[in-house]
C-alpha cells in the first residue's frame, strides 16, 4: 500500500492538479495554479462548470435571488518538458434579481508557464513562472449586468466601495497578468506525508482607467487513499491603489473552492467536483452590475452566498519517455530493466552449457592426437640454404631433383 501511494504521488503528474479549467488554463488545485509542470508531448483538456445560488446580498427592498453560471474549456499542453502553454475560453450566464438573462464568453486566456530550473532536479519542491493574457472577447451582454468576474473589470475613477463595472464578463482591453508558482510535494519526503502544497503570488496589469490588482491564491491536496484527491483553495483580488503600506488581502472577499477529485490513472482521467463559497464576505463592498445596466438593478457583491462545481479532465500522453519528477522512479525502472537483463544473461548461460560439455571431449581428442603429430615429422625435402662465400665464387645450388624415380633413370646427369 505504502509503494503504491508513494508511486501515485511521486510519478504520476497526469493523475494531480488536474482542474486546469478553473485555474485558468494551467493545471492546478481547485483555483489555484500547480508548479508542477505536465511533461513534454502531453495534452490535457477539461470542461469544468460552476453555479452558484444564494441571496445576492443588495438593498434590502429586494429579496428575491440572482444566480451565476460560469463554464470553462482549457487545453494545456506540455511543449517542453519544463515549459507549457494552454489557453481557456469561459462562457457566463447570469439571472438578476428582475429575471432577465445575461449570457455570452468572457475573455480568451492564453498561459505560458516556464519552471526553473528548466532542467531535471530533486524532487519535492517546484517553481515556475507564469504569464498570462487575456485578450478582449467578452459579450457586450456583461455591460448590461451579470457579476463582475474581476476587479480588472472595474474603474479606477468613482467609490472604491461601489466599485463601477464597465463588462461584467471581461476587460475593456488586454490583460497582463504574472504570478511566481510554488508547490512543495511532501509526498517526496522518506516519511511520505501525501500533501502538497501550493502557493501563487502576483499581480495583474490592465489598460487606462481600469483597476490593476494583487493576486495571491493558497491550496492544499490531501491523497488519504489513492485514488481520491480532497483539495481546498482560496484566492484574492486586491484593487493596486489600495495598497498602501500593506495588502489589505482579507479587506476583500476570499474566493474559496473545496471538493474531492477521482482519478483514474489508466486511462488519464480525472473527474472532480465540489462547492464554491466566500471565505470573507465584505458585504460593504458592492460592485455595479454593469456600465448599460438598467437603473432597477442594485447593487451587489462580487460572489453569490454559495455554489457548486463539476468538472471534468482527460490527459494525452504523446511521449515515450514523460516527465517523472522524482529520481526514485529512474532507480526502480533501472532495476527493473536490471532485472531482465539478469533473467536473460541466465537463459543464456543455459543454452552455452550443452555446447561446452561438447568441447571438452574435443579437447581431449586433441590431446591424445598431439604426440602422434610430434612422431611422424613431415618428409619434405628440405631445399639446401647457399652460403655467402658459395654466392660470391658463383657457385649456384643443385636443381632439386622432382622425384627419384628421375634421378634413377637419368645417372649420367650426376656426373
Amino acid at each position: 500500500m505504502r509503494k503504491y501511494l508513494q508511486l501515485f504521488l511521486l510519478i504520476s503528474p497526469l493523475s494531480l492538479f488536474a482542474a486546469s479549467a478553473l485555474s485558468g488554463g494551467v493545471n492546478g488545485s481547485g483555483t489555484v495554479q500547480s508548479a508542477f509542470p505536465l511533461g513534454k508531448n502531453v495534452l490535457q483538456v477539461d470542461i469544468g462548470g460552476a453555479y452558484y445560488l444564494g441571496e445576492d446580498l443588495r438593498l434590502d427592498e429586494f429579496s428575491k435571488d440572482a444566480s451565476r453560471m460560469d463554464i470553462v474549456t482549457a487545453f494545456n499542453y506540455g511543449l517542453f518538458d519544463y515549459f507549457d502553454i494552454g489557453f481557456s475560453v469561459p462562457y457566463y450566464r447570469d439571472y438578476d434579481i428582475l429575471d432577465k438573462r445575461h449570457q455570452g464568453v468572457g475573455d480568451l486566456r492564453t498561459s505560458f508557464k516556464m519552471n526553473y530550473p528548466p532542467y531535471p532536479h530533486p524532487a519535492g519542491f517546484e517553481i515556475a513562472l507564469l504569464a498570462q493574457f487575456d485578450w478582449p472577447t467578452a459579450s457586450s451582454a456583461g455591460k448590461k449586468g451579470g457579476y463582475n468576474r474581476n476587479v480588472w473589470n472595474t474603474t479606477i475613477a468613482g467609490d472604491m466601495q461601489t466599485p463601477q463595472t464597465r463588462n461584467a464578463f471581461g476587460a475593456r482591453g488586454p490583460v497582463f497578468v504574472a504570478k511566481m508558482l510554488a508547490t512543495a510535494n511532501l509526498g517526496a519526503a522518506e516519511d511520505l506525508i501525501p500533501i502538497m502544497l501550493h502557493f501563487n503570488w502576483g499581480a495583474a496589469f490592465s489598460g487606462a482607467s481600469s483597476q490593476n490588482a494583487f493576486l495571491i491564491g493558497v491550496g492544499v491536496e490531501i491523497t488519504p487513499v489513492p485514488p481520491f484527491t480532497v483539495f481546498w483553495s482560496f484566492e484574492s483580488e486586491v484593487p493596486i491603489n489600495q495598497a498602501s503600506k500593506d495588502i489589505p488581502i482579507f479587506s476583500y472577499p476570499l474566493k474559496s473552492s473545496a471538493g474531492l477529485q477521482f482519478n483514474i490513472d489508466e486511462i488519464g482521467m480525472q473527474v472532480y467536483g465540489g462547492i464554491n463559497f466566500d471565505l470573507n464576505p465584505q458585504k460593504d463592498i458592492l460592485y455595479t452590475p454593469g456600465i448599460d445596466a438598467s437603473s432597477k438593478l442594485p447593487n451587489y457583491q462580487r460572489f453569490p452566498a454559495y455554489g457548486y462545481m463539476i468538472g471534468l479532465s482527460q490527459s494525452f500522453d504523446f511521449s515515450k519517455n514523460a516527465y517523472q519528477s522524482d529520481p526514485q522512479d529512474l532507480e526502480d525502472d533501472s532495476e527493473e530493466v536490471q532485472e531482465e537483463l539478469n533473467k536473460a544473461q541466465e537463459a543464456k548461460g543455459a543454452q552455452e552449457e550443452p555446447s561446452k560439455a561438447q568441447e571438452e571431449p574435443n579437447k581431449a581428442q586433441e590431446a591424445k592426437e598431439e604426440p602422434s603429430k610430434q612422431e611422424h615429422p613431415s618428409k619434405e625435402p628440405v631445399e639446401p640454404a647457399t652460403s655467402p662465400e658459395a654466392e660470391s665464387m658463383g657457385i649456384q645450388p643443385a636443381p632439386k631433383s622432382k622425384s627419384a624415380n628421375t634421378e634413377l633413370k637419368n645417372p649420367q646427369n650426376q656426373g
